[in-house]
């Protein structure tokens, strides 16, 4: 995802309604992940979907373009990996840890996403379909 974008707004990806602020976007995760909902997918007005999975420890975050360019964040530093991470339509993964952020981190990476329109130079892998 070479191109920067500018999110003017996002919104939870499949409702009506306001365009929410940051601050909105973390309470609606961490209130969604406490109602047992580990999936979440935001979109924004210029066509990206973030797209957000936890297994309330990690969080495999990833960023879809409109051009349907995607990559996720990643942790070179972690090892091993982790399960419990359930899918909208039941379907529970197991990630490798290296994929996958500790939540805190993985608040910090959303963060940025929402506030820049595009990923982070550092710390991000474009992922190559097929």
């Amino acid at each position: 995802m070479d191109e920067k974008h500018h999110a003017s707004s996002w919104s939870l990806a499949g409702v009506d309604g306001s365009p929410l602020v940051v601050s909105e976007i973390r309470t609606l995760l961490a209130d969604r992940a406490a109602a047992g909902s580990l999936t979440t997918v935001l979109q924004s007005d210029t066509g990206l979907m973030l797209h957000l999975v936890t297994n309330r420890r990690r969080v495999m975050v990833m960023l879809m373009g409109a051009d349907g360019s995607a990559g996720h964040a990643i942790d070179d530093g972690a090892q091993g990996t982790s399960g419990g991470y359930l899918l909208e339509n039941g379907q529970e993964d197991e990630y490798a840890d290296r994929d996958t952020l500790a939540l805190p981190d993985a608040l910090s990476v959303v963060d940025w996403i929402l506030i820049h329109g595009a990923a982070p130079e550092i710390g991000w892998s474009i992922d190559v379909p097929g």
